[in-house]
């Protein structure tokens, strides 16, 4: 089977998408059943960061930033199928207005929830229950305990310790 560049998946279930954005035509690869999400590698979603922060000084909508820290499961044999079931679970877990893709490359994948709303203290801890539950799907216990999750609402910024219980455990 041939293998596209976007997590590894067939190249039958992926698409080449031009977008024109601040001036600068950026290609993306989309999986052609994923709701229009693309995984940006970090250049690009470093640039889309930065856009959802001017955006955030100008017009005061808020937006959070969460990082997914998998540095510990790329040491691991099989880090290419981990790294798959990871981007997969995390797909699954975001709105199409939301951005996901490298923070920091290989170590960190950032997902950018745009239109949050600040007075809804629920909405953060909802979104970090509704990743984890797509991780202990996809990825056994001593795998899901290996991965850092840390936040920052934008324009205020804040970090919790979490403590969070899969169907088989805490993690």
């Amino acid at each position: 089977m041939q293998r596209g560049n976007y997590m590894n998946l067939p190249v039958q279930v992926l698409r080449e998408k031009a977008v024109f954005t601040s001036g600068i035509l950026v290609n993306l690869i989309t999986p052609v059943d994923d709701n229009h999400h693309a995984f940006y590698d970090e250049a690009d979603f470093r640039h889309r960061l930065l856009i959802e922060k001017m955006r955030t000084q100008r017009y005061k909508k808020s937006f959070l930033l969460l990082m997914v820290d998998i540095s510990k499961l790329m040491l691991k044999r099989e880090r290419e199928e981990t790294l798959d079931r990871v981007k997969t679970a995390l797909l699954c877990s975001v709105r199409e207005i939301d951005m996901l893709g490298w923070f920091h490359d290989r170590h960190t994948i950032g997902i950018i929830f745009t239109e949050v709303a600040t007075q809804q203290s629920t909405f953060i801890e909802s979104i970090i229950h509704k990743i984890y539950d797509h991780l202990c799907k996809t990825l056994p216990l001593d795998l899901i305990n290996q991965i850092e999750i840390a936040f920052h609402l934008f324009p205020k910024v804040n970090s919790v310790p979490l403590d969070v219980e899969c169907d088989s455990g805490t993690v």
